[in-house]
């Protein structure tokens, strides 16, 4: 499967910090959503110094 994303600018979120709503939607339709998100650690807020 290749995801492109056709963004009008970069993000100010680095991707590998991040799952973005369309790649959870497609994990959803895959039927992996749960299966993917157990090992995964949730993070509410972060920051960059």
């Amino acid at each position: 499967m290749r995801i492109i994303d056709r963004a009008t600018e970069p993000t100010s979120v680095p991707e590998a910090l991040s799952l973005r709503p369309r790649a959870m939607d497609i994990q959803d339709d895959l039927g992996v959503d749960e299966e993917a998100r157990r090992p995964s650690a949730r993070t509410d807020t972060f920051s960059y110094c």
